[in-house]
């Protein structure tokens, strides 16, 4: 578990973890960097066990554990006694990454330390949340645009006469245009260049056909 970099949730509940495996499990747990959630619940360890591993945290300045469950165990009342909870209070005023924690504290000076961070990490984390909820948000946003200018760097693969395969007065009008101008037309520039190679557009006309052949030139 020290070294692991695969694992983000280890539940443990009623696993028969013994008091020595808990001072194994802190070793390991100061230098894990991935854990995200652990559950030790229901398990047979001792107050030194579950100080060791409050400890082992406090010391991780790169811990990311968010969800931790260390009580109930079982042999051992609601309480873990003073030293305990101490260990647990110090470590949830430097800690910014715990927003769920299952301790019961009996002292009312660490109960409010552990109460008041937790107040904090939760307020942190849903605002890391919400920046990067706006954050996505604005990545995946479409925006429309309006081309100015389309520049083709090769000729296109199929001739024109397969993608205007209709050969209409309209398409050959626009045609005509894009060869001689080198750019798209507008409305009033077809219906003028239409107009004097003989063919009469109306603009029903002119719109429709600007619509369609840009699609198939794109």
């Amino acid at each position: 578990l020290a070294t692991n970099t695969h694992i983000q949730v280890l539940s443990l509940v009623n696993s028969n973890l013994m008091k020595r495996e808990g001072v194994d499990l802190a070793n390991a747990l100061m230098v894990n960097k991935t854990l995200r959630t652990l559950n030790l619940e229901c398990n047979n360890l001792d107050s030194n066990a579950v100080r060791e591993i409050a400890v082992a945290f406090a010391k991780n300045r790169e811990v990311a554990v968010e969800h931790l469950r260390l009580a109930p165990q079982k042999q051992v009342g609601n309480f873990f006694g003073r030293p305990v909870e101490e260990a647990v209070g110090l470590l949830m005023e430097t800690n910014n990454t715990i927003i769920k924690l299952g301790f019961e504290c009996n002292d009312a000076h660490w109960r409010n330390i552990i109460d008041r961070a937790l107040l904090r990490n939760n307020d942190v984390a849903r605002r890391r949340r919400k920046r990067d909820r706006h954050a996505t948000e604005e990545e995946v946003l479409p925006e429309e645009r309006i081309f100015s200018r389309l520049t083709l760097q090769r000729p296109p693969d199929l001739p024109s006469v397969e993608v205007f395969a209709e050969d209409s007065p309209p398409q050959v009008a626009f045609r005509g245009f894009v060869a001689q101008q080198k750019r798209l037309p507008n409305a009033t520039q077809l219906q003028s260049f239409a107009r004097n190679s003989g063919h009469a557009m109306k603009y029903a006309e002119a719109a429709p056909t600007l619509k369609d052949c840009r699609a198939r030139m794109l």
